[in-house]
């Protein structure tokens, strides 16, 4: 059920963190050439039966002009862009003021730098992928802006959980980041690009949310649905 949280200063509204992957050349189970489609230049498919099929390719005349025949030029593959968009299947922040306590029933993500420190992390799960990943990139849109830059790195430990974790116990945040951007103004999605994500591909990844930012900034979300869609 989505979560609509309203408080005398503050509405949250009903948005999800995504994670956007592009992928290239999707791989086509056959690509198909029907000999029916050279009838009109006076050719026939240079194969037995109904259907010209192959991995991939582009038909080209061989043979006389009067009676030309067709073959496929392997060297043209055709590839088709893929859009998955998934949201985390788990998402919370911690607070070094709080270090036992959990909050992922909390309806926004925060960080802050210090006073006290707060770190927010998302897990996703990365599953159908059988192309090249072109492009991965983190949307979050913006409750609360900071005064400065928030970073997102990649976090290799996956055993935490939504229920679970608190900054005490919380997987280490260390390394470069992935990417840096500016907190964004309220209401506006805010993009990171994770392509350097090690590994991406089919899985379980983690990521981990930090701010240069003395005051908070707060990202939207909707607890208790989590979608994944395709779009070619």
């Amino acid at each position: 059920m989505k979560r609509l949280k309203t408080c005398a200063s503050e509405i949250v509204a009903v948005a999800l963190p995504l994670l956007l992957l592009l992928t290239s050349a999707e791989a086509l189970a056959q690509f198909q050439l029907r000999s029916q489609a050279f009838s009109a230049v006076g050719g026939t498919a240079s194969a037995t039966g109904t259907n010209l099929l192959a991995t991939g390719g582009q038909a080209h005349p061989i043979g006389t002009s009067s009676s030309p025949n067709f073959i496929l030029n392997p060297g043209f593959i055709p590839s088709i862009a893929r859009i998955i968009v998934l949201n985390p299947t788990e998402d919370a922040y911690v607070n070094s003021n709080n270090a036992s306590t959990n909050f992922g029933t909390a309806p926004t993500l925060r960080a802050k730098l210090s006073s006290p420190i707060v770190n927010s992390y998302l897990k996703f799960v990365v599953a159908g992928i059988s192309g090249t990943i072109q492009s991965a990139k983190l949307r979050l849109k913006v409750n609360a802006a900071s005064n400065n830059n928030e970073s997102v790195y990649f976090v290799a430990n996956n055993s935490w959980t939504e229920l679970g974790i608190t900054f005490n116990n919380a997987p280490p945040i260390s390394g470069s980041p992935l990417s840096t951007a500016s907190s964004g103004t309220v209401g506006q999605w805010v993009e990171f690009n994770v392509i350097a994500t090690p590994n991406l591909g089919n899985g379980t990844f983690s990521f981990g949310l930090k701010s240069a930012s003395t005051t908070t900034v707060q990202y939207i979300l909707v607890k208790g649905e989590k979608v994944t869609k395709s779009f070619m």
